[in-house]
Protein backbone atom coordinates (compact mmCIF):
# COMPACT_ATOMS: atom_id res chain seq x y z
CA UNK A 1 0.00 0.00 0.00
CA UNK A 2 1.86 3.63 -0.81
CA UNK A 3 2.36 5.48 2.13
CA UNK A 4 0.11 8.41 0.81
CA UNK A 5 -3.03 5.92 1.39
CA UNK A 6 -2.18 4.96 4.68
CA UNK A 7 -3.78 6.40 7.90
CA UNK A 8 -2.29 5.86 11.01
CA UNK A 9 -4.13 5.58 14.66
CA UNK A 10 -4.06 7.81 17.90
CA UNK A 11 -5.91 6.53 21.01
CA UNK A 12 -7.25 9.02 23.58
CA UNK A 13 -7.88 6.79 26.22
CA UNK A 14 -5.66 4.39 27.97
CA UNK A 15 -5.71 1.00 29.22
CA UNK A 16 -5.74 -0.86 32.45
CA UNK A 17 -4.01 -3.38 34.24
CA UNK A 18 -3.88 -5.08 37.98
CA UNK A 19 -3.21 -8.08 39.64
CA UNK A 20 1.02 -8.02 39.87
CA UNK A 21 2.90 -9.75 42.16
CA UNK A 22 4.62 -6.60 44.14
CA UNK A 23 4.83 -3.28 42.43
CA UNK A 24 3.03 -2.61 38.97
CA UNK A 25 5.81 -2.23 35.94
CA UNK A 26 6.62 -2.99 32.23
CA UNK A 27 6.90 -6.56 31.33
CA UNK A 28 6.19 -7.69 34.41
CA UNK A 29 3.20 -10.38 35.07
CA UNK A 30 -0.09 -9.51 35.89
CA UNK A 31 -3.87 -10.74 36.06
CA UNK A 32 -4.86 -9.11 32.58
CA UNK A 33 -7.51 -7.66 34.96
CA UNK A 34 -8.97 -3.97 33.84
CA UNK A 35 -8.77 -1.09 37.37
CA UNK A 36 -12.50 -1.19 36.85
CA UNK A 37 -11.95 0.56 40.46
CA UNK A 38 -10.45 3.92 40.41
CA UNK A 39 -11.76 4.05 36.84
CA UNK A 40 -14.71 2.34 37.00
CA UNK A 41 -17.51 4.58 34.66
CA UNK A 42 -15.25 3.32 31.65
CA UNK A 43 -14.62 -0.03 33.01
CA UNK A 44 -10.73 0.42 33.24
CA UNK A 45 -10.32 1.58 29.80
CA UNK A 46 -9.98 5.50 31.03
CA UNK A 47 -10.15 8.36 28.58
CA UNK A 48 -7.63 10.87 28.81
CA UNK A 49 -9.41 13.57 30.53
CA UNK A 50 -9.85 10.34 33.43
CA UNK A 51 -6.26 10.39 33.84
CA UNK A 52 -5.39 13.60 34.12
CA UNK A 53 -8.09 13.70 36.88
CA UNK A 54 -5.84 10.58 38.85
CA UNK A 55 -3.07 10.72 37.82
CA UNK A 56 -1.94 12.01 41.38
CA UNK A 57 -2.45 8.59 42.41
CA UNK A 58 0.23 6.97 40.34
CA UNK A 59 3.88 7.70 39.14
CA UNK A 60 4.96 8.64 35.83
CA UNK A 61 7.07 6.90 34.04
CA UNK A 62 8.29 7.23 30.25
CA UNK A 63 8.83 4.06 28.16
CA UNK A 64 12.06 4.98 25.66
CA UNK A 65 11.03 1.85 23.50
CA UNK A 66 7.35 3.00 22.59
CA UNK A 67 7.93 6.68 23.27
CA UNK A 68 5.01 6.67 25.22
CA UNK A 69 3.97 7.84 29.25
CA UNK A 70 2.78 5.00 31.31
CA UNK A 71 1.78 5.02 34.82
CA UNK A 72 1.99 2.98 37.98
CA UNK A 73 -0.11 2.93 41.16
CA UNK A 74 1.68 4.67 44.27
CA UNK A 75 -0.74 2.78 46.45
CA UNK A 76 -3.08 0.73 43.88
CA UNK A 77 -1.91 -2.32 42.07
CA UNK A 78 -2.27 -0.82 38.65
CA UNK A 79 -0.63 0.29 35.37
CA UNK A 80 -2.20 2.29 32.90
CA UNK A 81 -0.84 2.82 29.40
CA UNK A 82 -2.16 5.86 27.51
CA UNK A 83 -0.52 8.37 24.96
CA UNK A 84 0.09 12.39 26.59
CA UNK A 85 0.84 15.36 24.64
CA UNK A 86 4.46 14.54 24.30
CA UNK A 87 3.93 11.11 22.68
CA UNK A 88 0.80 12.38 20.20
CA UNK A 89 3.58 15.10 19.01
CA UNK A 90 6.03 12.54 18.90
CA UNK A 91 3.52 10.39 16.60
CA UNK A 92 2.40 13.56 14.40
CA UNK A 93 5.25 13.80 13.85
CA UNK A 94 6.12 10.47 12.60
CA UNK A 95 3.07 10.70 10.31
CA UNK A 96 4.51 13.81 8.29
CA UNK A 97 8.07 12.06 8.43
CA UNK A 98 6.69 9.11 7.11
CA UNK A 99 4.64 10.92 4.50
CA UNK A 100 1.86 9.09 5.63
CA UNK A 101 -2.33 10.34 4.36
CA UNK A 102 -2.92 11.34 7.92
CA UNK A 103 -4.17 9.82 11.67
CA UNK A 104 -7.54 8.32 13.33
CA UNK A 105 -8.63 9.73 16.66
CA UNK A 106 -10.87 7.85 19.05
CA UNK A 107 -12.24 8.86 20.23
CA UNK A 108 -12.20 13.16 20.23
CA UNK A 109 -14.65 13.39 23.17
CA UNK A 110 -12.37 11.24 25.27
CA UNK A 111 -10.00 14.49 24.94
CA UNK A 112 -12.37 17.27 26.28
CA UNK A 113 -11.08 18.53 29.92
CA UNK A 114 -13.76 19.86 31.89
CA UNK A 115 -13.56 22.60 34.26
CA UNK A 116 -14.38 22.31 36.91
CA UNK A 117 -14.31 18.54 36.79
CA UNK A 118 -18.10 17.36 36.09
CA UNK A 119 -18.85 20.53 34.67
CA UNK A 120 -19.76 19.42 30.84
CA UNK A 121 -17.81 22.56 30.07
CA UNK A 122 -14.73 21.54 27.99
CA UNK A 123 -12.17 23.75 29.12
CA UNK A 124 -9.72 22.51 26.47
CA UNK A 125 -8.43 19.23 24.22
CA UNK A 126 -4.67 18.88 25.09
CA UNK A 127 -4.02 16.31 22.72
CA UNK A 128 -5.91 17.42 19.90
CA UNK A 129 -4.43 20.85 19.85
CA UNK A 130 -1.31 18.98 19.92
CA UNK A 131 -2.02 17.43 16.70
CA UNK A 132 -3.10 20.44 14.54
CA UNK A 133 0.09 22.09 16.05
CA UNK A 134 1.96 19.57 14.12
CA UNK A 135 0.17 18.98 10.96
CA UNK A 136 -1.12 22.60 10.12
CA UNK A 137 0.98 25.32 12.44
CA UNK A 138 4.10 23.79 11.83
CA UNK A 139 4.04 22.09 8.96
CA UNK A 140 0.91 22.90 6.61
CA UNK A 141 -0.28 19.66 6.39
CA UNK A 142 -3.08 19.75 4.07
CA UNK A 143 -3.83 16.04 3.12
Amino acid sequence: VPREKLILGIGFYGRTTTGFDGKPDLHKAHSKTPDTEIFSPEEGTPSYFSILQYQDQFDIKWDSTAQVPYMTGKTANTFVSYDDQVSVRLKAEHIIDEGVSGCLIWDCAQDWVEAPIGSGQVRDTPLLNMINEVFYLENNFTR
